[in-house]
């Protein structure tokens, strides 16, 4: 398959149509926020064009505080407590209970603190945008490796994609 068929083929992936942008733009260099909004059509310049950005990317927004975080740990031990005892007594309803309240709130630890325990801090729009970039050119290079080896070639060694996403050479 050819190049050409190929982008024909798949014209309505994301990677495709970012593909067509770098190269409509050759010789450019498109920040991630730019190709973002316009691969999903955005109308609005996002958080970069703010100039609170350099003072958010300097003081993240943590998505929990560290009393909340001490207050559930204290929950989960309380409540570790009331399901052992639960079920020395051998209340299943009971211990039912609190395991799905023990699972909910180890859950809701594991969405907003980093794997050591230190808590997360809320994305930035660029980074959202470079991942979402970066994604969509993975995926379309994996399909051009089984169905057009010269896209393939094409993308590994000319498309860069970073905080400013261009055609190398």
């Amino acid at each position: 398959m050819t190049i050409t068929q190929f982008l024909e083929r798949h014209k309505q992936l994301n990677g495709v149509i970012l593909i067509r942008i770098l190269r409509a733009s050759q010789g450019r260099k498109l920040h991630v926020l730019e190709l973002s909004n316009r691969l999903y059509n955005v109308k609005y310049p996002g958080r970069a064009a703010n100039p609170a950005q350099h003072w958010l990317a300097q003081n993240p927004i943590p998505m929990a505080d560290a009393e909340a975080i001490r207050q559930y740990k204290r929950e989960l031990w309380r409540l570790g407590v009331k399901l052992r005892n639960a079920q020395a007594a051998g209340d299943t309803d009971l211990s039912a209970a609190l395991e799905r309240e023990l699972e909910a709130i180890r859950r809701h630890l594991r969405s907003v603190t980093l794997p050591g325990g230190r808590i997360k801090n809320f994305p930035l729009e660029p980074d959202l945008a470079y991942h979402a970039v970066f994604n969509s050119v993975k995926r379309v290079k994996a399909k051009a490796q089984a169905e057009c080896p010269a896209l393939y070639d094409f993308i590994r060694d000319r498309v860069h994609i970073g905080q400013y996403c261009y055609l190398r050479g």
